[in-house]
C-alpha cells in the first residue's frame, strides 16, 4: 500500500511539476521522480515476500 502511494504520488506530483512551472521547478521534478523510483522499488521488493510476510511489514 506504501509503494501505491509512492507512485501514485510521484506520478501525480510529476505532472503537476511539468504544467505549472514554478520557481525552481527542476528540483521539484527530481523530487517527484525520485519519489516515483522508490515507489517502483518497494513494489519490487514486497512482491517477492511471502503472502504472511506482507501482513507482518
Amino acid at each position: 500500500m506504501l509503494a501505491g502511494l509512492f507512485v501514485v504520488g510521484g506520478v501525480f506530483r510529476t505532472v503537476m511539476a511539468l504544467v505549472e512551472k514554478y520557481t525552481q521547478w527542476g528540483w521539484g521534478l527530481f523530487n517527484r521522480i525520485v519519489t516515483l523510483m522508490l515507489g517502483l522499488i518497494v513494489f519490487r521488493a514486497f512482491r517477492h515476500l511471502p503472502e504472511g510476510v506482507n501482513g507482518v511489514l
